[in-house]
Formats: structure tokens, C-alpha cells, sequence
């Protein structure tokens, strides 16, 4: 295989950027100085602005972002992390937690960021650095990522045993959400058992 394989580069810090999303001329500069400047922090992330399909300005990301310091538990109890196309990621981190988990389909920045949230304290640079691009249909709400969902809630039940009450309030969420699904599919009696499920979960 002559193909290149990305796995292959050896950099200091790592940056992910979707194909549709912008980032800041001056965002990776910033982000290296602040890493360099506070060497107990091993993952920086920005701000960002919303933009629609035609790049026009709707919004701003965070009113009051998830935090500094170590963030595992913020990221769990909200079933959200940072973007992670607003992070610098310093290599070691990788080294240590492991890449991309391949099995999960949208929800593998997720899981990655938890694991990251799990061993290294988080940084935040209040400047909206990137621009994160927004359709009218989202993967969100597609079937693959309310199932998927489940998947997550696995990964994380085997890897952080001890925040277990959190975990469940994870996978009661995910039951909500495909309760949602099914009732916007038509299906409300299959949106009922979700919802049912979600109840005795949390």
C-alpha cells in the first residue's frame, strides 16, 4: 500500500480539523504559546463561532465553557465534550490514552476526549478561534448515532468503573434520545419503551 498513513507522523502536538470547519490563521500559533507557557496543561482548547452552510456568522459556542483543570466528570454528566476541532492535543497524550476508537461512528471525538479528560488537565483559550460549520441536516439525528450511543455508554461503563452513577445517567440519557428518535420515525409505542427505560435508569 502506497497510500500515506497520517498514524505515521511524529509531531508535538496534535490538531483535528473536520472538512468543513475553519479555523483562526493565528489559532495553532496561540494555542502553542499557551501550552509552552503552562506546562501542567496537556490539551487546550478555544472558543468558537457558529456558522451556517454559507459561512454566515450565527452564534458564539460557549455563554460559559465546560472549564479548566480536570474535566472527566463535566463531560460525562453533560454527554458532551469541548469540540474537538477547537483542541491542541500534545503528543504524549496520545501516546498514553490511545487513538480514534474505529468502532464508533460520530461518537469517537467523544470518547477520545473523555479518555484524554480521564489523565490530563484541560486549558482554555476564551477567543473564538475556529469556526464550526452547521447544516440543515445534522449526523446527530441520524439512526447510526442514537444507536451508537449505546456503544459509548459501554466503552465508558469498562473503562470508569468508579463513576458508574454517572455512566448510568449516560446511558438513561441515550434511551431518552432514542425514544425521541422513534416518536419523530412515527414509532411511538417503540419511543414509549425508550422513555420507560430512561425513567428506571435515572
Amino acid at each position: 500500500d502506497d497510500e500515506p498513513d497520517d498514524r505515521l507522523a511524529d509531531p508535538e502536538v496534535i490538531a483535528v480539523l473536520d472538512q468543513d470547519d475553519l479555523w483562526h490563521p493565528t489559532k495553532l500559533a496561540r494555542q502553542v504559546t499557551y501550552l509552552q507557557a503552562t506546562p501542567e496543561v496537556w490539551v487546550v482548547y478555544t472558543n468558537a463561532d457558529h456558522i451556517d452552510a454559507e459561512g454566515r456568522l450565527i452564534g458564539r459556542r460557549y455563554g460559559t465553557p465546560p472549564g479548566e483543570g480536570w474535566l472527566l466528570e463535566r463531560f460525562l454528566r453533560a454527554g458532551v465534550a469541548v469540540p474537538i476541532v477547537t483542541a491542541l492535543i500534545r503528543r504524549e497524550c496520545l501516546d498514553t490514552v490511545g487513538l480514534f476508537n474505529e468502532r464508533l461512528y460520530g461518537w469517537d471525538d467523544y470518547e477520545l476526549l473523555v479518555r484524554l479528560a480521564s489523565r490530563f488537565r484541560f486549558g482554555y483559550l476564551d477567543e473564538p478561534l475556529v469556526q464550526l460549520r452547521y447544516h440543515d441536516t445534522s449526523a446527530w439525528s441520524s439512526e447510526r448515532m442514537v444507536l451508537d450511543r449505546f456503544a459509548v455508554a459501554d466503552e465508558l461503563a469498562s473503562l470508569f468503573p468508579q463513576q458508574a452513577v454517572l455512566i448510568r445517567r449516560f446511558r438513561a440519557v441515550s434511551h431518552l434520545r432514542c425514544g425521541q428518535y422513534l416518536r419523530s420515525r412515527g414509532d411511538p409505542r417503540g419511543a414509549r419503551g425508550q422513555f420507560r427505560k430512561a425513567i428506571e435508569l435515572d
